[in-house]
């Protein structure tokens, strides 16, 4: 019942949609570029942007967006994982668009555009010929082309792309942004900063860092379009649609310590333990190594099969190797015909992530305290599988020389 509900206002929204399309604006139309802030479901954790066009005359007030999909999409998880989601645009009332974020408790903030009226048909019509059938679907791509970049783009383009940009970023990264947006020492932060690589730390320019709405708000505000009298602002005004308290995207500080301490304690009790019985801890040194083989896979497909931006030329392949799994498998195999096998492999492991290390010294690429703490255990296991079987194989060697 509430599927047809939805389905039957969806309808409704596009006649209307289709009946404004016929009417047209008046020249005295207002176009907006609206931006809100980030909300708590993984989904909105960056913010969103619209286009809103206000035409009393014409009984229009209405927010193009790109920010519609589906979870009942076919294989919806492994596209996404693939970088094949395709994302839509939609057409709503002002009113129900602004529901959602009153509801979460998101502020709206709305920036008026300083349009000619030639401009303003321009912008109306292309708004239209994006919302056609054959064009509403698009390949989203969470850096290039999104629900930010979309609006921006149509708006620079109602200036013929003639608009200059001059406001500097302060040596920020795409890593940076994330961070920022989606609290570090949070699981889903460790698992998004194993995964991107890189070019995920190289410093971007204002106009590559319109990719998220609330950076896409500030540039436009930068933004300016050039005439023969010289550079004028494209915002006219900028309004607060709604306001809401802002939300503390910060995770507790007890969480954050929490999640460097543990691993680190753990790497001390592997290392202690090792120093009494004179072998690695079993069980967890198997569920470890594993555990990092499988992110390791992850990380190659996501490197070498996914579409997604910045998860190429990933360094946390070097200590989350997917031959650990092997190492993991071998451990519980007591053949002393394998003991070379393991020490090779562990020795494999502990030079890669040494290798790792470095490259973190010299910043080619970076990481959060969480990660290194995990690192930090992974490498102490590593060292306490070569002890072991070092060890093995001199008393192997001592044996062999008494007879």
């Amino acid at each position: 019942m509430k599927k047809a509900i939805i389905v039957l206002l969806c309808v409704v929204n596009c006649v209307l949609c289709l009946a404004m399309k016929v009417v047209g604006i008046s020249d005295s139309a207002k176009f907006y570029l609206v931006t809100c802030e980030p909300g708590d479901a993984v989904y909105a954790r960056f913010g969103h942007s619209g286009l809103r066009v206000y035409d009393p005359e014409n009984n229009i007030d209405d927010v193009f967006h790109w920010g519609l999909f589906s979870f009942d999409t076919p294989n919806f998880i492994g596209r996404f994982i693939s970088g094949n989601t395709d994302y839509e645009m939609g057409v709503f009332s002002t009113r129900y668009f602004m529901r959602e974020y009153i509801e979460r408790g998101s502020s709206v903030y709305a920036q008026e555009l300083d349009l000619t009226p030639e401009q303003k048909h321009t912008l109306w019509a292309k708004l239209w010929k994006n919302y056609h059938p054959d064009n509403r679907k698009y390949r989203y791509n969470f850096i290039y082309d999104n629900c930010a970049t979309r609006p921006y783009q149509l708006i620079i383009s109602a200036y013929d792309y003639k608009v200059s940009l001059n406001y500097d970023l302060h040596q920020t990264s795409y890593r940076d942004i994330i961070n920022r947006y989606v609290p570090i020492g949070s699981l889903l932060n460790t698992g998004i900063n194993l995964i991107i690589g890189s070019h995920a730390d190289k410093f971007i320019t204002t106009k590559e860092s319109v990719a998220f709405p609330m950076y896409t708000m500030d540039a436009l505000t930068h933004t300016q379009y050039i005439t023969k009298d010289g550079l004028n602002p494209i915002v006219k005004q900028q309004e607060v649609m709604h306001n809401a308290e802002r939300k503390n995207l910060e995770i507790n500080q007890f969480i954050y310590y929490i999640s460097i301490i543990i691993p680190l304690l753990l790497a001390l009790l592997c290392g202690f333990y090792t120093y009494k019985k004179k072998r690695y801890v079993p069980y967890f040194t198997q569920l470890i190594l594993f555990t990092s083989g499988l992110v390791g896979m992850v990380i190659c497909y996501l490197w070498f099969f996914s579409h997604h931006p910045l998860v190429d030329d990933n360094m946390n392949i070097l200590w989350c190797n997917p031959l650990n799994i092997i190492l993991a498998i071998l451990l519980f195999i007591h053949k002393k015909s394998l003991r070379m096998t393991k020490f090779i492999l562990s020795i494999t492991s502990l030079i890669l992530s040494i290798i790792f290390l470095i490259l973190l010294v010299i910043s080619i690429q970076s990481t959060t305290a969480q990660i290194f703490s995990i690192w930090v255990l992974l490498l102490t296991i590593c060292c306490t599988i070569v002890y072991t079987y070092k060890r093995k194989g001199k008393k192997l060697l001592h044996r062999t020389h008494k007879k």
